[in-house]
């Protein structure tokens, strides 16, 4: 098949093309995408690839609509908020280059290059994605980067000479595969075909894990042990197998350059250590060692989980003790298994040639503690990241996020969407997707480079990193000739030269082995200082990768995200039971660091005292806003590994914070159960709430009884739901509180707002708090999913803006008539806008005596704003209306209101009356004026289903936007202050958030 083939015997322009998977995964398939009329309707795995075979995982088997998503970043953006805000403006790409280009010249003048520090990982594995930018960097003379967030002990282990892997179809020859902590077939299922095929040949598989995951329930034999203790366990199969004659003494000292300490460590591993520290019993270690001794060939394959962990340096080496002098590595398809890798070199496409070799090299990994570092020098003042979500995928991610905080750190972030770590960037570059690019990749599970070609135009003004790499070059170094380099250029210089370019382009891929390390006799240093294992009461938390996620990508994709369901905390049945707990409740998973929420799932076969959370979730509702990463120590391995399993946390059941009246206008954050939803019903995590003038009559007349929540203006995240409810976790919605039954004589008669059954709150216990259930009558009539274009602090006033719709259609006010709004504030622009979105062509004359009110009504579309209502007669007139109003809207309350409205209306207008009167307010008014002049007077006090809908399209449309509203969004621990800017009349419209700090909008 060629690069690019065109389908024929259709009616659509349909051609496949050749590419292959981005992702940080050892199997790096080969794909085909199909495009029809220009766009990538389906990718497929490439069938006659030796590894593919035609076949694509979980993860990306739907690729194009991550390249589809309605929320990917299509244009450059700069940030106009504090950072994290998430408050960015588009601008053009001429625009953003520019602003890049002249803070790096600004810092490298005060500071010097090596101030300026790029980040990539392996968010694409590509030539052009993941080392174009580095030619950059290179070239500027900044800091330069090393380190690995996953298999570092491995890659020190080869450093060292010490082989890590073979070609792994020679696994068929294998009588025993021992999977270390490797679980093939959530994280590279293609390389399971050849453990299949290796049992046709009789072979038999353990798999050895502290979890229980698809690959150990696919397996002949599962052992669990603690965390940490794996080079215990190793070292103890060893001193086995040596009082059993199963290996040679001699073969320890051809091996070994530590004769002597290897010794003492393996003697030092007794059954009975082993089982204290590992949890494997006496005759199962026998069992275990007799199994490896007597293979011909064992393989053990090592996977990267066991080695995040101070003991993870340990254990790789003595696993390569273990096959080396097992004899086991003397064979095809036997011995230790970390990797394979096709011969490349990553130098060329990186332009290394291009940097002072005099440059200091920073940790990426230690990324938090650099960026709050003191004494650093120079300090970090640029950080240019891509291929990477730092906020969410490093250690200690609080420091983190506390670094990306800086405001005199200027951040670049080049991303589809808008991650956790873009929120906090100053400026966002719109990258491509492997649809959109040509690259070339390597593999770090086989021996194939795989080339990638470009399926699809870009969409929108998205840009190879390439592309970007060479509009900075422009801006920065023209003179360097490397940095205008093509991207195929870019890619294809880390081959071999004697690779056939042309041949490669046709077929798709080409197989380069690197050659693995062939050690010397004597030269090898098997021994490794066994970490004393942690002895901590609370649980060890494991973050092993997901099934459907690949590290945090794909963790903002709703179709992943629902597959994988949870976030799940594995737990043995047995410690869930002593703390209480039942299979699926919700937790709080805490330590020291942080805290993040997820749902008990109860595994009888999983090591006791070790929990388990599979992911890098993403910050939202539906772990309480936190990241796994908060939870994870500043804690390092000897060789640099981040110790993300040495974790320890708390388990307690999840609770909820609400702001509680007691009595009078005095409330309490106060800690609650989280809700448990029946059948039908919807939890929902706080995205905002509005303050609505009936919660401060309440408050200030002492009118909520104690104990009783407030807020009724909800908008919110579905986090968990009871049957089919309609929605999906993680849906934005808008709901209501109150919903008629539809059947009393009130709801027949029109008056649905009467209704005793609409007056029952359904927000339990009410908008103010962190977590609200949602009844069931409310979930199937009156909650409304939110378009990604409709932002919360719109559709926050979806239920006000219902209440003041239904005033609006009661008092029959015409289109091409006049409405008088008494008072303007939140309410009363709220109507405003209401009136000029539903009849555009209605006059508005607004009335209140505070000037600066006057304007903000003039400036969102009054036609006249006057102080007083004695005042309001001459802008009336001269609009056209000297008889008086149609329509007078009076949201203050008061007798005196309802007297100065009566005057402003017209013979057959009506005062409508929107605010509570004070306690005792008694109006005095000619009744006549009524009678006779067939003035009416309205009461309204809520709005039902029919404005409710109305008033969502009028939202969704973008009619009404009633968001300029909102002049205060704080958190609900700053809820007293909310209630004192309300009162005081300092603020519009306060709203209160579960993730935002004091400010105002």
């Amino acid at each position: 098949m060629a690069a690019v083939t065109k389908t024929d015997g259709s009616s659509q322009d349909t051609v496949q093309v050749r590419g292959c998977c981005p992702l940080d995964c050892q199997d790096t398939c080969a794909w085909i995408a199909t495009v029809r009329d220009g766009v990538a309707v389906k990718v497929s795995g490439a069938p006659e690839h030796p590894f593919t075979r035609g076949g694509l995982c979980a993860k990306v088997r739907d690729y194009p609509n991550r390249t589809y998503a309605e929320d990917r970043l299509l244009q450059p953006l700069v940030r106009m908020g504090r950072k994290g805000s998430s408050l960015f403006s588009p601008v053009s790409w001429d625009q953003a280059l520019d602003t890049i280009a002249e803070r790096y010249q600004a810092i490298v003048a005060e500071y010097g290059a090596q101030a300026i520090m790029p980040i990539h990982y392996l968010g694409s594995m590509g030539m052009v994605q993941r080392l174009a930018l580095m030619r950059l960097h290179n070239a500027l003379g900044a800091s330069q980067i090393h380190g690995d967030m996953c298999g570092a002990p491995g890659f020190a282990l080869m450093s060292e000479d010490h082989p890590i892997g073979f070609d792994w179809p020679q696994v068929t020859n294998s009588e025993l595969i021992v999977l270390w902590g490797a679980n093939l077939l959530s994280t590279c299922h293609h390389h399971w075909h050849f453990v299949k095929l290796a049992r046709r040949n009789g072979a038999r598989v353990i798999s050895i894990d502290p979890r229980v995951t698809r690959t150990t329930r696919q397996s002949d034999q599962h052992i669990t042990l603690m965390p940490g203790s794996d080079a215990v366990l190793a070292s103890g199969i060893i001193r086995q197998q040596l009082r059993d004659q199963l290996i040679d003494i001699e073969a320890i000292r051809h091996q070994a350059n530590d004769f002597d300490e290897f010794m003492h460590q393996v003697e030092s591993c007794t059954p009975r250590r082993v089982a204290d520290e590992c949890g494997v019993t006496p005759s199962v270690l026998q069992q275990l060692s007799d199994d490896i001794g007597r293979a011909r060939p064992a393989t053990v394959r090592c996977g990267i989980g066991p080695q995040q962990s101070v003991h993870g340096d340990a254990l790789v080496r003595t696993l390569s003790a273990l096959a080396l002098v097992g004899g086991h590595a003397m064979h095809a398809g036997g011995g230790l298994y970390i990797g394979s890798f096709p011969d490349l070199d990553e130098s060329r496409p990186a332009a290394d040639q291009l940097g002072d070799g005099t440059r200091r090299s920073l940790d990426m990994t230690q990324l938090g503690p650099l960026l709050t570092s003191e004494s650093l020098d120079p300090p970090i003042k640029a950080l240019m990241c891509w291929n990477m979500n730092p906020a969410v995928v490093l250690p200690d991610a609080r420091t983190v996020t506390t670094g990306l905080c800086r405001e005199d750190l200027f951040t670049v972030v080049v991303e589809h969407f808008m991650t956790d770590t873009a929120r906090y960037a100053d400026v966002v570059l719109p990258s491509t997707t492997q649809l959109e690019h040509f690259d070339l990749l390597g593999a770090w599970g086989h021996t194939y480079a795989t080339v990638n070609h470009r399926a699809i135009t870009p969409r929108g003004e998205s840009r190879s990193h390439g592309a970007i790499m060479r509009g900075l070059a422009a801006r920065l170094c023209p003179e360097v000739a490397e940095l205008a380099h093509s991207d195929e250029d870019i890619a294809l210089s880390a081959l071999p030269a004697e690779i056939d370019i042309a041949q490669l382009l046709a077929s798709g891929y080409v197989n380069i082995p690197l050659q693995q390390p062939s050690p010397q006799r004597g030269s090898l240093r098997l021994s490794s200082p066994l970490v004393e294992q942690q002895c901590s009461t609370r649980f060890q938390l494991l973050t092993p990768k997901a099934h459907h996620f690949l590290n945090s990508s794909f963790a903002n994709m709703r179709r992943h995200v629902r597959s994988q369901g949870g976030p799940d905390l594995e737990m043995h049945p047995l410690d869930a039971a002593e703390l209480g707990l039942n299979h699926s409740d919700r937790v709080q998973v805490r330590n020291y660091n942080g805290h993040f929420h997820a749902y008990v799932a109860c595994v009888p076969d999983m090591q006791r005292r070790v929990v388990a959370i599979s992911g890098k979730w993403w910050a939202s509702e539906i772990n309480a806003g936190g990241v796994l990463n908060n939870l994870t120590p500043a804690r390092w391995s000897a060789v640099g590994q981040p110790a993300f399993n040495d974790t320890y946390v708390e388990v307690i059941p999840a609770s909820t914070r609400v702001v509680s009246c007691l009595g009078g206008d005095r409330t309490e954050l106060q800690q609650r159960p989280m809700p448990v939803p029946a059948e039908g019903e919807l939890v929902l995590g706080l995205r905002m709430v509005g303050f609505c003038g009936t919660d401060l009559f309440k408050l200030n007349t002492g009118a909520a009884t104690p104990g009783t929540v407030l807020g009724h203006e909800l908008v919110g995240t579905v986090l968990e739901q009871n049957g089919d409810t309609g929605f999906d976790v993680g849906d934005r919605i808008a709901v209501p509180h109150h919903v008629a039954c539809g059947q009393c004589i009130y709801c027949r008669r029109g008056a649905d707002t009467m209704c005793e059954t609409f007056k029952e709150n359904l927000l339990e216990p009410g908008g103010f708090a962190e977590h609200i259930l949602v009844r069931r009558r409310a979930v199937e009539s009156a909650a409304r999913r939110l378009p990604d274009t409709l932002s919360d602090e719109a559709a926050v006033f979806t239920e006000p803006a219902a209440c003041v719709l239904r005033g609006i259609d009661r008092s029959t006010i015409s289109a091409d008539g006049l409405a008088v709004i008494l008072g303007v504030g939140s309410m009363g622009l709220l109507h405003l806008l209401v009136l000029k979105a539903a009849m555009p062509g209605l006059a508005v004359v607004c009335v209140d005596p505070v000037a600066e009110r006057q304007n903000t009504a003039l400036s969102l579309g009054a036609d006249a704003a006057v102080g007083s209502a004695q005042a309001a007669a001459e802008p009336c007139a001269s609009l056209g209306f000297s008889e008086g109003a149609d329509a007078v809207f009076d949201t203050v309350g008061g007798a005196t209101l309802l007297e100065q409205g009566l005057a402003l209306t017209r013979f057959g207008g009506t005062v409508v009356l929107f605010a509570h009167a004070p306690d005792g307010d008694v109006a005095a008014f000619d009744l006549n004026s009524l009678f006779k002049n067939e003035r009416r007077v309205l009461g309204t006090y809520s709005g039902g289903l029919e404005e409710q809908a109305r008033v969502f399209e009028l939202l969704v449309s973008g009619v009404l936007d009633p968001s300029p509203l909102i002049t205060h969004r704080l958190s609900l621990t700053q809820f007293d202050e909310g209630v004192r800017l309300a009162r005081d009349r300092e603020a519009l419209k306060v709203v209160f958030a579960a993730d935002t700090g004091a400010g105002t909008s």
